[in-house]
């Protein structure tokens, strides 16, 4: 075999050689990639968990009032016709507005002392129903805590939109494949076709410029 067919054997295996080369390092680049990708998943897994603790934990107090509030109207509504208060937060508004007053201590408080209703579901005295309007209506702190846990879930959903994209961004064991795949296609492409696309064009012009 002549040096010079040796010489391009050799300079063909090499470029083989470099596109395989290539390709098992682009194919084992993928693992560090997606094990960043999913650090980053459970960075963002324990943010919104602990936000998720804090706007849980925001909402206690206030959930509890609403909860309180909702009940009282249900057990007034089931009793009595309270007429244009016909949901629990206008009934609350009223009710909340007649603790302010003297209601509590001067009508109530003979209804007490005629009717069982309201011992029946918890209130010994119009004075005991007063504290719990007055405890369970909701106040500053109450409506910043609101505020707070609203943003805090605002900022919840972009984390979990974040994470979503990160999550896509991971390649599965078939995408690694393909990818790899394409890799080499390309570099074939490149080392193989295009080179010899080019010293094919050189060998035409060199020819067709002899005499």
């Amino acid at each position: 075999m002549k040096l010079t067919t040796k010489k391009i054997i050799a300079r063909e295996f090499l470029y083989f050689s470099s596109i395989c080369f290539i390709g098992l390092i682009c194919f084992m680049l993928i693992y560090p990639y997606n094990s960043y990708l999913e650090k980053k998943i459970r960075e963002l897994n324990i943010q919104i968990t602990n936000k998720g603790f804090e706007a849980d934990s925001l909402l206690k107090v206030y959930k509890s009032k609403i909860q309180n509030q909702e009940w009282y109207f249900k057990v007034m509504s089931a009793e009595f016709d309270l007429k244009e208060y016909d949901t629990w937060q206008k009934w609350w508004v009223h009710t909340s507005d007649l603790a302010k007053g003297d209601y509590f201590n001067s009508t109530l408080e003979v209804l007490f002392t005629k009717d069982d209703f309201y011992p029946s579901i918890g209130f010994s005295t119009a004075d005991s129903l007063k504290r719990f309007v007055i405890s369970n209506t909701l106040n500053n702190e109450d409506i910043e805590s609101l505020t707070k846990s609203e943003n805090l879930q605002t900022k919840i959903g972009e984390l979990n939109n974040d994470k979503n994209e990160l999550e896509s961004d991971i390649l599965s064991h078939n995408q690694q494949v393909d990818f790899t795949g394409k890799v080499i296609l390309i570099s074939v492409l490149l080392l193989f076709g295009v080179r010899y696309l080019i010293h094919g064009i050189k060998w035409s012009l060199q020819t067709l410029s002899q005499k």
